[in-house]
This record gives structure tokens, C-alpha cells and sequence, in this order.
């Protein structure tokens, strides 16, 4: 088996479909199928268990994981040790979510560059899933991401370090024109009005939270008129006025400021969720640089660390309409 295999493996076994997997692989579905089943010709293994529905990784494929893990980490440590002679050339990998991508990070690389020196970072944009293999395999030395507290990763203490550095809350907006405003305004108010929704995907971390544990005790019902599993772009489907969209609180906020979105109305008894943004590493030994990057970000993004949010997930006391998505 090559890299590409190993890789199409893990994503077989993270993702919590075969459409996700297929997509963190860039490719269509029936394309990453037919990499699982020659893989699966060849090994004489059953990796995707058909039988149930939704496919899921078969029981031996599970099984071997970690192995699989460990083997991709050492492939890509190989290839950094062959690819940089001296410790002065290491480049540093950052994966993270593309919300902390763009709210996060821009504000700390002072403090990072600051920290490593001549250095060279790399900020990878991807799903939390993706953001967790790319440390485990060793394409990324941090991962940073968002999750509620009772939607944590499934991670091993034994293999990883994560630590919890800043607070976010994920909360109901709307944007764009007045009149648009205005008619979302009247629909969320109105007793049995069909508020038309921007969806972040079910198949990402913040989608699950969304359509799991928010959209079931919203005070109205939703059609859905557009969805991403990309927040930045449900972000710009929300500001042109199309419909309400959930969104975390620190990449809203200088839209708010300008005026361009405007959170739902607390009258209206929205649920939010609170989030933590969590750096994870794996549990190995660390280079220099690597030790110098992790503490100079935790520490930066400590310092913004706001009070603590006491909101969790806020039942509304009222519902007018069963949600669906």
C-alpha cells in the first residue's frame, strides 16, 4: 500500500460517511469506492461494511487504525527528516478550521513569527476530522478547532494533547437589506411561518450541533434554501438576506460591528450552544521549533481568551412549530 491508500483508509474510518470521506479525499463517491474495493481485492479484507445502512468501516479496518496511523505519521517523519537538512528549514503546519483560520490566527503570526524566527508556517484550512488526521499522520504539528462540550472528538489521552484556550458561542443571524431584515423579522414571529434557513452541513462538526441540538428546540420551523458545510460561504449566503443562519459568535462579530448581520432578537428565545476552541498535538516528541510554536500559541491565544460564557444549549420556554432541516 502507498501513502494515497493509507490516507484513503483513514479517511474511510474517521469520516462518518462515505460521501465525507470521499469528499476529505477530493473525489467523487464512486471514485473513492473503487479505491476502497481494489484495496480491498488486494488485501482479501473487507474494509467498508455494506451490509449496513449507511456504509460503515468494517470491524477490521477499525481494528488496525492505529496501526494505519502510525504508519502514515512515520511515512510523512521520514519524508520531513529526508526534506530538511538543517533544524533551521522546519516548516511548521497549523491545521485548523476555517473559522479560527480566519478569525484566530491572523491576529497571533506576529507572536508566532516572532517565537520560531526564520521559520516557515503553514496554516492547512480544513474540518475538525481532517484537522485531527493531518496531527495524527503527521502532516501538521497543531490542530485547532471548535467543539461543544458535549460533542467532544473522540480522542485517545493516550496518543494526543489538547487543551481548551478560548471560548465561542454558536448562535442564530440575519443579514442583508432592510427589507430583507424586515420579512425574516416578521416570518420568525409569525405563529406558523416556514423561516427559510442557511444550513451548515450535518456531515461537520458545527452542522451536527446545529441540526442535533438547535434546530429541535427552535421556536419555528425552517425550510431550507441553501446549505455549505464551508461557514465563511453560509456566512455570505446569511449577509445577502437569504435566510437565518447559525454561526459562531467571534466570526460574526465584525459583521455585526458594520452592521451587515445582526443576531436573532433574544426575545425570540433562540438556542445557542457554547464552543470551546481546543489545540490538540500529538503526545510525541516535539522539535525545538515544534515545542516553541505550540507555547507561543497557546499563550497568544490565552491572552484573548474572553470571561467565560455561562450559555449552553438554552431550550425556549414556547414552540410554535417542530424544526426540521
Amino acid at each position: 500500500m502507498d501513502r494515497r491508500s493509507l490516507e484513503d483508509l483513514i479517511a474511510l474510518a474517521r469520516s462518518p460517511s462515505l460521501t465525507a470521506a470521499a469528499e476529505q479525499r477530493h473525489v467523487t463517491q464512486p471514485a473513492f469506492l473503487r479505491r476502497i474495493r481494489a484495496l480491498e481485492d488486494t488485501l482479501g479484507v473487507e474494509l467498508a461494511a455494506r451490509n449496513a445502512r449507511p456504509a460503515r468501516p468494517s470491524d477490521p479496518l477499525l481494528k488496525s487504525l492505529p496501526h494505519i496511523e502510525a504508519i502514515a505519521r512515520s511515512l510523512t517523519n521520514l519524508e520531513r527528516e529526508l526534506r530538511h537538512n538543517s533544524p533551521s528549514d522546519e516548516e511548521i503546519t497549523i491545521a485548523a478550521i476555517h473559522t479560527i483560520a480566519m478569525v484566530h490566527l491572523p491576529d497571533v503570526m506576529e507572536d508566532l513569527q516572532g517565537a520560531l524566527g526564520p521559520a516557515s508556517l503553514e496554516v492547512r484550512a480544513a474540518d475538525r476530522e481532517d484537522c485531527f488526521t493531518a496531527v495524527m499522520i503527521g502532516q501538521a504539528s497543531i490542530a485547532l478547532y471548535l467543539e461543544a462540550a458535549d460533542a467532544r472528538l473522540n480522542v485517545d489521552d493516550e496518543l494526543v494533547i489538547h487543551e481548551v484556550v478560548d471560548e465561542d458561542v454558536l448562535g442564530a443571524y440575519i443579514g442583508g437589506p432592510a427589507a430583507a431584515r424586515g420579512r425574516l423579522l416578521d416570518a420568525l414571529q409569525a405563529p406558523d411561518a416556514s423561516v427559510p434557513l442557511v444550513a451548515l452541513c450535518p456531515s461537520g462538526a458545527l452542522g451536527r450541533i446545529v441540526h442535533d441540538a438547535l434546530l429541535p428546540v427552535a421556536p419555528c420551523a425552517f425550510h431550507r434554501v441553501a446549505s455549505s458545510a464551508f461557514v465563511p460561504a453560509v456566512m455570505s449566503h446569511c449577509m445577502a438576506g437569504s435566510g437565518v443562519a447559525f454561526l459562531p459568535r467571534s466570526l460574526a462579530t465584525s459583521a455585526i460591528a458594520d452592521g451587515t448581520l445582526l443576531p436573532v432578537p433574544a426575545a425570540l428565545s433562540f438556542p445557542e450552544a457554547s464552543l470551546d476552541l481546543v489545540m490538540l498535538r500529538a503526545r510525541r516528541q516535539q522539535t525545538p521549533r515544534e515545542a516553541k510554536a505550540w507555547g507561543a500559541l497557546k499563550a497568544s491565544l490565552s491572552h484573548r481568551r474572553a470571561a467565560p460564557q455561562t450559555t449552553s444549549i438554552t431550550h425556549p420556554p414556547h414552540h410554535s412549530a417542530p424544526a426540521t432541516s
